[in-house]
């Protein structure tokens, strides 16, 4: 039985549930829904409790007869995947290199960095050990230094007693 509606309203739409929509336009239920809202189309509630939404004539149909080709915008069946797949790997050719660039200049840089953290570790090594050494030396020198004032207290005791003998027997 076909639908006369739209020749009695005399505009170019027509009365479909959205089992229907989904049917026509080879889409799920969900997606009918979310379709209906997106467009705004206008609904009707039945007394039968089954809602009818008003599509217009061009859009009750699937993608393939709506579009030329046989795909949305235009494309030929089973081409789209293969047009486009060369089109992102060129995109991703082009993000990566820039970045693959950047990761081998702070490559570089790392290795520099290591280079001169590991010099200076070693000057800094060298620069305890001349200090050890030093400290070494200046407490050998401590010592030895002791080690003469001894000997000198030692000698000026000794002339000292000396002195005090020649002033006993000669009086100066």
């Amino acid at each position: 039985m076909a639908d006369i509606r739209p020749a009695i309203r005399g505009d170019d739409r027509r009365s479909m549930t959205y089992a229907e929509i989904a049917a026509a336009r080879g889409i799920s239920a969900d997606s009918a829904v979310r379709l209906v809202r997106r467009k705004r189309w206008v609904k009707q509630a039945g007394n039968d409790g089954t809602v009818r939404v008003l599509v217009p004539v061009d859009e009750a149909s699937p993608a393939s007869s709506r579009s030329p080709g046989g795909q949305p915008g235009g494309q030929p069946a089973g081409r789209a995947a293969a047009d486009i797949l060369p089109v992102i790997l060129g995109a991703i050719r082009e993000v990566m290199q820039p970045l693959a660039e950047q990761l081998e200049t702070a490559n570089r840089r790392t290795d520099l960095e290591r280079e001169r953290a590991d010099a200076e570790c070693h000057r800094a090594d060298q620069a305890e050990r001349r200090l050890a050494d030093k400290d070494a030396t200046i407490t050998g020198l401590v010592a030895e230094q002791q080690a003469m004032r001894q000997q000198v207290e030692t000698l000026t005791d000794l002339l000292e007693a000396r002195r005090s003998w020649w002033r006993r027997v000669f009086g100066r």
